[in-house]
């Protein structure tokens, strides 16, 4: 015998696709409103390079020591790492390297990073 699969419920398609759907968009505003409301590192100052989460600890350091830039800490996450911006070219090298998110250290400090 063929068996007919169940048509979902409203609440069962609200349970499965549109609840998810809508956390996701809430976490994508929240996070763009930070990156927005934050100040993207700028030359002469500490910033942070925010590489790939999927990105190994040994990866990261190559690309962050590849952009010639002193290094100052490793972030609390692997994907994290602290350098001097010392002029333009260093964050051109960075998003060049991989690094997706290039932030001034001072106002990450405010979201608990060190």
């Amino acid at each position: 015998m063929n068996e007919v699969a169940p048509i979902p419920s409203a609440a069962n398609l609200m349970r499965q696709i549109l609840w998810p759907a809508a956390m996701a968009l809430t976490a994508f505003m929240a996070f763009g409103v930070l990156l927005l409301s934050s100040a993207v590192g700028q030359p002469g100052e500490p910033g942070l390079l925010i590489f790939p989460p999927n990105w190994d600890r040994h990866k990261v350091m190559d690309a962050a020591l590849s952009i010639n830039a002193p290094l100052i800490d490793i972030g609390p996450a692997a994907f994290v790492v602290s350098v001097f911006l010392e002029d333009h070219a260093t964050i051109s090298r960075a998003h060049q390297a991989g690094a997706l998110f290039v932030l001034n250290a001072k106002t990450a400090a405010l979201c608990g990073a060190k």
